[in-house]
């Protein structure tokens, strides 16, 4: 409820233009809506002791979702909040979603750091290992450890 007063109110608020819109900004936030809630999705079906979700029935050598990012959920905030303030290039959007943008990668770093405090440092690790904040490294990591190991 508060997201959508938050959203009206933007909508609402007076029009200052930061920058015109194209016919091809359209189709930013329609890809960044489907990845936003694949991602979602992800995120609430699969288990994942290190960011918001289900936190039992995880298994660190084949991590899911996680093995693909560490934080789904708030990655799908993220690219749903930067496709839309690609889109409304207005100061009152672009403050909007340029917050929820910060809140979503400042709050990934908030919960990496109270995760390993709670865990320790050796379980979080340990859980940790084949996951990462940037979508994809992980797998390329591993594949890059695979590759040398073989």
């Amino acid at each position: 409820m508060a997201l959508a007063w938050v959203i009206g109110a933007a909508a609402n608020a007076p029009y200052l233009e930061l920058w015109p819109r194209a016919d091809w900004q359209s189709l930013v936030p329609a890809i960044g809506m489907l990845v936003a809630s694949v991602l979602a999705v992800f995120a609430l079906t699969m288990p994942n002791p290190l960011s918001l979700g289900a936190k039992r029935g995880f298994d660190p050598d084949h991590p899911g979702a996680a093995g693909f990012v560490r934080h789904p959920l708030l990655w799908a905030m993220l690219v749903w909040s930067i496709s839309h303030l690609l889109l409304n290039g207005d100061l009152s959007h672009v403050m909007t979603f340029g917050l929820f943008a910060l809140l979503s990668g400042g709050r990934m770093a908030m919960l990496d750091r109270r995760s390993r405090r709670a865990l320790g440092d050796g379980v979080w690790q340990q859980l940790a290992s084949k996951t990462s904040n940037i979508p994809l490294a992980s797998l390329a990591q591993g594949c890059a450890r695979d590759c040398h190991q073989r």
